[in-house]
């Protein structure tokens, strides 16, 4: 896979909304064609470190399910967790 000269959004998974299904909406809705990709910092359960330092790989549910992060990817030419 070629990858393309474009700009990476790198975002946690509730600055841009509340959680990943509103992250999705804005990445497919009004910022469509601003960026080829988007990394997500970490979603998991954590015991501090600001995600970093996951307690389980399980999608903290206030962030949302590997549903939205598979509708994220849908869209998106890569994404990376």
């Amino acid at each position: 896979m070629e990858i393309e000269n474009k700009t990476i959004l790198i975002t946690y998974p509730n600055r841009l909304g509340k959680n990943l299904s509103e992250l999705e909406k804005l990445l497919n809705g009004p910022l469509n064609q601003a960026f080829g990709g988007v990394h997500i910092l970490p979603f998991y359960h954590s015991s501090g470190d600001a995600g970093f330092a996951p307690s389980d790989y399980e999608i903290d549910e206030q962030f949302g399910t590997w549903q939205d992060i598979e509708a994220i990817a849908q869209k998106k030419i890569y994404w990376l967790t």
